[in-house]
């Protein structure tokens, strides 16, 4: 045998050998710490409305110049009830938050801890917040994008951090504003509002894990990489508050588990008549 093209002895064999077993195993035990010596599996399904989809009329429109602040920009189009979205097709129901009150006591695996360094970032365009709903992780940073016609400020209610009221400037789109990275998770998704613009809010969900999510346009959602075992879903929606709070889930090693389809029935959404279009 050699190595480096050099003839070796019995003994530097022997030597080498044991060096190879060696790193061999120092990576077999980095990897396993990596993880937690931990497995994982993904949680995925779709929220969606039982009864008839309904017509929510706009929060603002052109003929409500005279009703709100800035009403002739805000209201140039439209300004929907983002309080419930639904899809017109397929009854997905968007903006539902779906996550665990407390963080596993196994490791979080490694491919998602990176995400905590993520910049998450707000938008006030068209007198509205996007995203209506976000997961923000304790740790990371938000940021609000400045720019638009009018102003507005955002004002978070928190229940144990501490609230704060941030001015955005009306003009050219300039550096974003970064916001102070929570402290504490929330037990609850915390209103976020504009004072300026009465209609204009959203939700935050601030926790202290990465293991949650926001359903999308089709009510869909994915919470990837959950430790095997089981675990508790918190299922949650601004109008309903609570839609579960404790939904029992399996997670396999290497597996989803697919909840398909949760259907919520219309009237747990108390919706008022004059919300309704005529």
């Amino acid at each position: 045998m050699k190595i480096f093209g050099l003839p070796m002895s019995l003994s530097q064999k022997i030597l080498y050998a044991v060096h190879i077993v060696f790193l061999i195993t120092i990576n077999i035990a980095a990897s396993t710490e990596a993880n937690g010596g931990e497995e994982y599996g993904d949680v995925t399904g779709r929220i969606i409305l039982q009864g008839e989809i309904p017509k929510l009329r706009p929060l603002l429109g052109p003929g409500d110049n005279n009703k709100a602040r800035d009403a002739a920009l805000c209201g140039a189009l439209d300004i929907p009830n983002d309080s419930l979205v639904i899809h017109r097709k397929n009854r997905g129901i968007q903006n539902v938050l779906v996550y665990l009150r407390k963080a596993p006591k196994e490791a979080i695996h490694p491919v998602i801890e990176k995400r905590k360094n993520q910049m998450l970032k707000v938008s006030l365009k068209n007198c509205r917040f996007h995203p209506h709903t976000m997961v923000v992780r304790n740790d990371q940073e938000v940021v609000i994008e400045q720019g638009g016609a009018t102003g507005h400020n955002v004002h978070t209610y928190p229940i144990f951090n501490r609230g704060f009221i941030t001015l955005v400037r009306p003009g050219k789109p300039g550096l974003p504003i970064k916001l102070q990275p929570f402290k504490l998770k929330e037990p609850l998704p915390m209103q976020v509002k504009c004072d300026i613009h009465a209609w204009m809010q959203a939700y935050w969900l601030v926790l202290d894990h990465p293991y949650a999510a926001t359903t999308d346009a089709n009510g869909r959602f994915t919470i990837d990489k959950l430790p095997e075992g089981e675990h508790s879903l918190t299922i949650w929606h601004e109008r309903v508050g609570y839609i579960e709070k404790a939904y029992k889930i399996d997670v396999s090693k290497d597996k989803r588990v697919d909840l398909v389809v949760y259907e919520v029935p219309l009237d747990r959404f108390e919706i008022r008549d004059d919300e309704l279009r005529e």
